[in-house]
Formats: C-alpha cells, sequence, structure tokens
C-alpha cells in the first residue's frame, strides 16, 4: 500500500468515525423530566428573586446631597454615606 492509498484510506476513517460519534447528538430529542405540577403546602406561590435588588438612596445633609446604596431584597443598607 503506498503513501497515496493510507492517507485516503485514514482520511475515509477518519471522516467515518468523527461522522457517527456526532450522529446520536444531532438526532437526539429532549424530553421534559417530569411534567407534574409542583404546589406549595400554604397555597401560596412567591417568587423568590436570585439576585439582590440594589439602589441608590438620595440624602440632603446640611446642605450637601449624599448618596448610599440600599438593598431592597434585604432591607438594609451597603455601606456608607458618600457624596454624590
Amino acid at each position: 500500500m503506498n503513501k497515496y492509498h493510507f492517507r485516503l484510506f485514514f482520511l475515509f476513517y477518519i471522516i467515518l468515525f468523527s461522522g457517527s460519534a456526532c450522529l446520536p447528538f444531532m438526532t437526539s430529542s429532549v424530553y421534559a423530566a417530569s411534567s407534574e405540577v409542583i404546589e406549595y403546602d400554604d397555597g401560596n406561590a412567591e417568587i423568590i428573586p436570585s439576585s439582590a435588588d440594589i439602589e441608590w438612596r438620595y440624602k440632603y445633609i446640611n446642605g450637601t446631597l449624599y448618596k448610599r446604596k440600599y438593598n431592597k431584597t434585604t432591607h438594609e443598607w451597603v455601606g456608607s454615606w458618600i457624596k454624590a
């Protein structure tokens, strides 16, 4: 077997195996794991934020404008008052 045939044979097998390795992923279907509805014991559905909702609050102190961050999710101040 000469060099040309070996390269052609090698290329054929690479194409064959790479195509067959990707084929199951291209033809697979996706299904939901479960279709049951989850209800809470108290009957109230509440949305729980996954990140903090932070906003700036402003205040005048002795005629100077200051600002401070406020976490609306936990109802706590973040940092201290700084000049705006």
